[in-house]
């Protein structure tokens, strides 16, 4: 039921004040109001329903903690409802039957994936196409991971279905393959629709919003042993591409490279003068068990 100050969000994140402390909190165990403002009651401020959506014949893993490697409570079938108390990340906390613990969150529908007799088709698609620098290619694979098998080379501007996203990964059918794609590269329109334009669909400006006297650092890769491509003052403008995840695709100056994104705001932090306030904040309540 503590109240705090949240400054940002962050993949499974949050960046909060409590007190006269500033640090970092799971975002998953926030509420947007007090979980005893009715008295007695330890329900969470909001639950959805939501069913299994997994191919005919598999089944879905429902887990002791937020890891492959944690013991298994069960194994849900195609089609069974659950409810949803929080996700985070690539997992949602759900209870099925009597039992509560984790799942993968990309696997649940809004509804039941055989309501309609004879379709597996999932609840909702969208099409998406592939925006990768001109000369490029996207690479389509068997599971959500880099090691995985490689399905398919899939050019700029290919048009795909996707299915779900979760993290950094993109479930797609492109032709008659399905598999896994990273979501940043995708658009929401075709990036050559505009003939001799090679802008992406979307760019947004954010500020560099650390601490003064600190630095952000522009990395050439999504990785902190990647390659230090710039060092970012706080305040500084920059061009956002891209957010996956926890990093942000920039370009600062004639530079281009990755960045932690929770240190981006919309607004330069110093613009009132004297205050290093972010610009927006939030109120929430620490929503866990009681005791």
């Amino acid at each position: 039921g503590e109240k705090v100050t949240v400054y940002s969000i962050s993949g499974a994140w949050a960046k909060v004040k409590a007190g006269s402390k500033t640090g970092y909190v799971h975002a998953s165990f926030l509420a947007n109001s007090n979980p005893d403002n009715h008295a007695d009651t330890s329900t969470p401020a909001k639950t959805t329903t939501k069913y299994v959506n997994v191919d005919k014949g598999s089944h879905l893993i429902l887990r002791s903690k937020t890891s492959t490697s944690s013991s298994i409570l069960a194994s849900l079938a195609r089609g069974e409802k659950v409810t949803v108390y929080s996700i985070s990340g690539d997992w949602a906390k759900v209870k099925a039957g009597s039992k509560t613990g984790y799942v993968h969150a990309s696997f649940l529908a809004n509804s039941n994936p055989d309501n309609h007799a004879g379709t597996s088709t999932p609840a909702k698609t969208t099409t998406k196409y592939v925006n990768v620098d001109k000369g490029s290619h996207l690479i389509l694979r068997s599971k959500a991971s880099g090691t995985s098998s490689i399905l398919d080379s899939l050019p700029r501007g290919e048009k795909v279905t996707v299915y779900s996203i979760s993290g950094e990964w993109a479930k797609v059918k492109a032709g008659s393959k399905t598999g896994y794609v990273h979501a940043s590269f995708l658009a929401n329109s075709n990036p050559d629709s505009n003939a001799g334009t090679s802008t992406p669909a979307k760019t947004t400006t954010k500020y560099v919003n650390v601490d003064k006297g600190s630095h952000l650092i522009l990395r050439s890769k999504t990785s902190t042993s990647s390659s230090i491509l710039a060092s970012l003052a706080r305040g500084e403008k920059v061009t956002v591409y891209s957010i996956s995840g926890d990093w942000a695709k920039v370009k600062a100056g004639s530079k281009t490279g990755y960045v932690h994104a929770s240190f981006l705001t919309n607004s330069n932090p110093d613009s009132n003068a004297g205050t290093s306030t972010p610009v927006q904040t939030t109120t929430k309540y620490v929503n866990v068990d009681k005791g």
